[in-house]
């Protein structure tokens, strides 16, 4: 009898054991998950902003650059409002391109001579330097949050539990 009662209170002991080391985990790797998440938003944020900034130069770019066709054909699709949802992969892709892109037409536009000298675009690229920058701070608080999150979901059992629960992977931004 003795036996048995004592079999019993180590059975329920583990098992609660086993319980508040899952919920430990899950809790862990849950905060973890979701602070991607929420830095990986900021980023997204801070993108539609770069193209709310970027809006007019490319208005007033595109009527002076007409040699840039293939540029505008390339960027255009960006500034599109009903993006179709997409994969994260694609978001940081367009995220990276657009910012390669205005780069480009940063260096061609301070280089031509109707766009040089113009006082508003000139005012428009600080903007744009400002939220370039702003990307650069939120996109390595992401970076760090995700290899951070990558770390902790290849280890045991933390990676039993993100497969289990289906947690997404998270991509650095490069």
């Amino acid at each position: 009898m003795k036996t048995t009662i004592l079999t019993i209170v180590i059975t329920i002991l583990l098992s609660a054991t086993i319980l508040v080391l899952f919920l430990h985990h899950y809790r862990k790797l849950r905060a973890q998950r979701l602070l991607c998440e929420t830095a990986f938003s900021d980023v997204l944020r801070l993108q539609s902003e770069l193209i709310a900034h970027s809006r007019p130069i490319i208005v007033m770019t595109q009527k002076v650059l007409r040699d840039e066709r293939k540029l505008y054909e390339e960027i255009m699709p960006l500034y599109d409002d009903k993006l179709r949802k997409q994969s994260q992969e694609e978001e940081i892709f367009n995220i990276l391109l657009l910012r390669d892109r205005l780069n480009y037409l940063h260096k061609r536009a301070i280089r031509h001579p109707e766009l040089k000298d113009l006082e508003e675009l000139t005012k428009l690229w600080e903007k744009v330097e400002i939220t370039n920058r702003n990307i650069d701070e939120s996109a390595s608080f992401y970076n760090d949050a995700a290899h951070d999150y990558r770390e902790i979901t290849h280890e045991f059992p933390y990676s039993m539990l993100a497969e289990i629960l289906q947690y997404p992977r998270f991509n650095l931004i490069a």
